[in-house]
């Protein structure tokens, strides 16, 4: 029983730690496609039910539409596209906010700025970083890991008197 619970801890650690290192990878690289972002457009298109979604890189975001078909019709295509000369791509503006359009008409584009998704993925790394850190601090002084009651006196394999758990 005791061991299948500290099996148990063990996993949750090991996904926390993953998360908390996946995170912060993913938000340095959408970070890294930001910066590089001011000579770099991608289009990629699929059709799927009869619908085209393409996803597109904007200076400062990137688009999501999903429009009627177009002839002749796109089967999985990218389009990555280096330097100045990108055709239309120069009129387009850049994406500060998030905005959605059409969705009462057919067409249905979603614009999200890369600040966003930075911003989510660099916070809940931010979290894990922390909350990973107090553990460490609270196990290096002696108090219980989970809830910071101070373990002087108890042995080292007894469970916390205030929150039921044992050390880890």
């Amino acid at each position: 029983m005791i061991r299948r619970h500290a099996l148990a801890r063990a996993a949750f650690r090991i996904a926390l730690r993953t998360l908390k290192w996946g995170t912060l990878v993913v938000a340095l690289l959408v970070a890294g496609v930001w910066v590089g972002g001011r000579h770099t457009a991608f289009l990629l298109c699929k059709n799927i039910d009869g619908c085209d979604y393409s996803v597109s890189g904007h200076p400062g975001g990137f688009q999501v539409a999903c429009v009627p078909p177009i002839e002749p019709p796109v089967n999985l295509t990218l389009v990555y596209y280096l330097g100045h000369d990108i055709g239309d791509y120069d009129d387009l503006g850049p994406i500060w906010m998030p905005n959605i359009e059409g969705l009462s008409g057919p067409d249905l584009v979603i614009q999200i700025p890369y600040w966003l998704p930075i911003l989510l993925l660099a916070s809940t790394s931010g979290g894990l970083f922390w909350r990973d850190r107090r553990a460490s601090r609270r196990a290096t002084a002696g108090d219980c890991p989970s809830c910071g009651y101070s373990r002087a006196g108890l042995a080292l394999d007894a469970v916390c008197p205030e929150c039921g758990k044992a050390k880890v």
